[in-house]
């Protein structure tokens, strides 16, 4: 395990502080009148550029961090539910950038279709039921609200690597 230096944690303190933001904010946009259990997952834009620019390690972090406000806020079981896809999300995105994938687009669509699944299997195994037939609803959610994450994070991509050669490492 590596040493993070105080700017490291500084800076992922503000990230953790940003992906709070953008949880009030999606929290805002009301999707559940269309389909529950949808979201935007604008918070997963820090996780991708905490996984981007700081590395996997300070990731599981932010992820962890970002669950134990759910934990907080929206009970133990959900909570687990959202741990169980972030970080499932997290190692998947890891493996795509391990085999030299780094399009930004492509790692938050299957990092959200990932985190959707990690979110159903997880569901399933505590409700003891199946719930496969929403999969197909999650994975379309993914593809969109992932493909909105990537392009997002790639437009402010310059202004982030600005941003991180000046606080960063």
């Amino acid at each position: 395990m590596s040493k993070i230096k105080v700017k490291q944690i500084t800076l992922m303190g503000l990230l953790f502080s940003i992906s709070i933001i953008l949880s009030i904010i999606e929290n805002m946009i009301p999707f559940d009148f269309v389909i529950p259990g949808i979201k935007i997952g604008l918070s997963n834009i820090v996780v991708m550029f905490t996984l981007f620019f700081l590395g996997t390690y300070q990731a599981v972090i932010i992820g962890i961090l970002k669950s134990s406000l759910v934990f907080i806020t929206k009970g133990i079981v959900t909570g687990i539910i959202s741990l169980t896809g972030g970080l499932l999300s997290i190692i998947i995105m890891y493996i795509l950038m391990s085999l030299k994938c780094t399009h930004p687009i492509l790692i938050s669509i299957i990092g959200a279709i990932v985190h959707n699944l990690g979110q159903i299997i997880m569901v399933s195994f505590m409700l003891r039921t199946n719930l496969w037939l929403y999969t197909p609803i999650l994975i379309v959610s993914g593809i969109v609200f992932g493909s909105i994450n990537g392009l997002l994070l790639k437009v402010f991509y310059p202004y982030i690597k600005n941003f991180y050669k000046y606080y960063g490492r």
